[in-house]
């Protein structure tokens, strides 16, 4: 058997425990430090489309970003046209749900909202309109328009993405 689908194996077996460790630590990190860790992030990630006002829909709106399978829960808002994070037990608008696998293939456009939606593993609670804007806000995002070094960072999710689910289907590369 090639390194490369032992490999694979191996981290498809470990899924469920690389799973739980990120649980328990994402449960153990403060809002605070999650927030100055992420939140720059976010702002890189959507600085085209804030400074284009297509993010307005948000102003003084919850956003949920449910991680299901890591028990983890992200909320953005919009507050005088600055991106923010709420505290995760904040009360939303509407709540975006998915497994981490689904939202990593959501935001490497290995699959799209919409097949998501419909093969049931991408939710949408609350505000159905502001859950429609959210989505066609993540379909028109241009990876052109991010840091390189973020664009270059998904592009390595992406690729890793691609490898296990090959090994999933049980293609060997």
């Amino acid at each position: 058997m090639p390194f490369s689908s032992q490999a694979r194996r191996l981290l498809l077996a470990n899924r469920p425990l690389a799973v739980r460790g990120a649980s328990v630590l994402l449960a153990l990190t403060p809002f605070s430090l999650q927030e100055r860790a992420l939140l720059p992030l976010f702002r890189q990630a959507l600085a085209v489309p804030l400074n284009d006002g297509d993010l307005n829909f948000l102003d003084a709106r919850v956003l949920r970003i449910q991680v299901d399978d890591l028990r983890w829960r992200l909320c953005l808002s919009l507050v005088n046209g600055r991106l923010v994070m709420a505290p995760p037990d904040n009360e939303y608008a509407v709540c975006i749900r998915a497994d981490s696998a689904d939202f990593l293939a959501l935001i490497n456009r290995v699959d799209d909202p919409d097949t998501l939606f419909f093969q049931r593993r991408l939710a949408i609670e609350g505000d159905t309109e502001l859950g429609l804007a959210v989505k066609n806000l993540l379909d028109a995002l241009d990876y052109d328009d991010f840091p390189r070094w973020l664009a270059q960072g998904l592009a390595l999710l992406r690729h890793a993405h691609l490898w296990v689910r090959g090994v999933r289907k049980g293609v060997n590369a």
